[in-house]
């Protein structure tokens, strides 16, 4: 699919909808999936293909988005509790590092979870 192609419009909409939906406690796991549903219908897409993608593209910026902001979040704590332990340092540094690879591919699964729902709520038959 030709990136040039796609409605970047619905798809920053669609991420922004996932952003605003994981800020809200005890279900901001389907905020991808939200922003999945939601760019099939502002891009107005009907094939199971091209929602698959508005919705992977949608997790995979939303997710790195709210990573960076958590990212700095931690960052900002852990310099205000002044953890000066250079092996604690580095085992936290690899947890945030590991939880943001994760965070970002659940992201792009629930993204692509909430396009494939999104076609199907929204095709017409």
């Amino acid at each position: 699919m030709d990136l040039s192609k796609l409605n970047w419009k619905a798809i920053g909409i669609g991420a922004v909808i996932a952003i605003v939906v994981g800020l809200i406690p005890l279900i901001g796991f389907l905020g991808p999936i939200a922003g999945g549903i939601a760019v099939v219908y502002f891009a107005k897409t009907k094939d199971n293909k091209e929602g698959m993608t508005y919705g992977a593209i949608t997790g995979f910026i939303a997710s790195l988005i709210t990573a960076i902001i958590s990212g700095l979040a931690a960052k900002a704590m852990l310099a205000k509790l002044s953890v000066n332990l250079p092996i604690a340092g580095l085992a936290i540094g690899s947890i945030l590092g590991a939880a943001i690879i994760v965070s970002i591919v659940l992201g792009i699964v629930l993204g692509l979870v909430g396009g494939i729902i999104g076609v199907a709520i929204f095709k017409k038959k």
